[in-house]
């Protein structure tokens, strides 16, 4: 008996000028209970589309009809709202520049195509998770500096604001660490989502 993969999000859209490509991964997407709410071929016409819906997800192939995967990213990281969004590129390219490129462009993940279903739900999942800023640790000491704040006890709301900051500086320099080291190792997938 298989095991049953479900995402936790309701929405994704998917671009890609190829049709098989889209079929695919809306069928995989659908499969794992997300509704689909874009399919597009033009990167700029599912950027307006996204800026105006709730998505979750967005799953981004190589080819597009006006711009290519990174330029896609481009486009999503200059706007404050659609940089929270996380992308998911698809690729045929498995070259570690193609890699690096993704990663400088902000992608949430990379999945090589063809793909098994199991590994593109890890790397989508993986990406999803990726998508807060703190930890829940963190995130709930961020609830109590600001009820501290509310409460205008202000010196113990800066000192909990510190030790947060601290902590993610840390975190932040093991995740580095830790991409890099997969990065030497040629594991492209470990090095984006560590």
């Amino acid at each position: 008996m298989t095991e049953q993969l479900t995402l936790r999000i309701k929405s994704a859209v998917v671009l890609s000028s190829v049709r098989a490509h889209l079929e695919r991964d809306t069928s995989v997407l659908n499969g794992f209970g997300v509704k689909l709410i874009g399919q597009f071929t033009h990167g700029m016409n599912a950027v307006r589309f996204i800026a105006g819906h709730d998505v979750d997800l967005v799953i981004c192939d190589d080819a597009l009809d006006d711009m290519d995967n990174y330029g896609f990213l481009r486009v999503m990281k200059k706007s404050p709202q659609l940089r929270k969004v996380p992308t998911v590129l698809l690729s045929e390219h498995s070259s570690r520049e193609h890699v690096l490129e993704a990663i400088s462009q902000g992608c949430a993940g990379y999945v090589l195509r063809p793909y098994k279903k199991k590994t593109f739900f890890d790397h989508v999942e993986n990406a999803l998770q990726g998508t807060s800023l703190f930890m829940p640790k963190e995130n709930a000491m961020l609830q109590h500096a600001k009820r501290l704040v509310e409460q205008k006890d202000f010196n113990d709301a800066i000192e909990e604001f510190e030790q947060i900051l601290e902590s993610h500086h840390e975190d932040a320099q093991q995740y580095y660490d830790k991409g890099c080291f997969y990065l030497v190792k040629k594991k492209w997938g470990l090095a984006i989502t560590s």
